[in-house]
């Protein structure tokens, strides 16, 4: 059974070509949500990052498994509770017979509204083609917390004025 190395978000990742080597850019820990019904003009996006997220999952082939296994990947979105919100198939594939790793990304992984703030996951997935028993499930845990509403006081400090 293939073993998982790792699975990381981020707001987005390359792979060099020449190298083959991953970089991985802002790792996500946290995202901030807004309460449904905010008004547009207190919506602000974070810098950097737009609705989606980069996704990279590895898992390595054992010296036991079958050469020529095909399998089929997953990732998907899992609410504090477990409920699935979104789920983006990587697709069919097998370990290249001159390597112990698979790698794939979803660069584009969909972001959608969160029904609570608390622990959400992304989970990555394999099973071999043709069953339903998923094998070698790995997670990335990140917070999904309220954004705080900015308010400025007109006692607050400024640049050029002291309280």
């Amino acid at each position: 059974m293939p073993i998982p190395v790792y699975v990381m978000c981020s707001a987005s990742g390359a792979v060099d070509q020449r190298t083959n080597l991953v970089s991985l850019f802002n790792i996500i820990e946290a995202i901030q949500v807004y309460a449904e019904g905010a008004p547009d003009e207190e919506i602000r996006s974070q810098p950097g990052r737009g609705n989606t997220l980069f996704v990279m999952a590895v898992w390595m082939r054992e010296e036991s498994d079958p050469p020529g296994a095909k399998y089929d990947g997953e990732v998907v979105l899992l609410a504090p509770n477990g409920d699935v919100l979104v789920a983006a198939g990587a697709g069919a594939f097998e370990f290249p017979p001159d390597d112990l790793f698979y790698r794939f990304q979803v660069p584009n992984f969909p972001l959608v509204g969160f029904p609570s703030l608390g622990v959400s996951r992304v989970e990555a997935r394999i099973r071999l083609t043709g069953t339903n028993e998923w094998l070698a499930p790995q997670s990335f845990p990140f917070i999904v917390r309220e954004s705080k509403k900015e308010t400025k006081s007109k006692d607050a400090p400024t640049p050029n004025k002291t309280p």
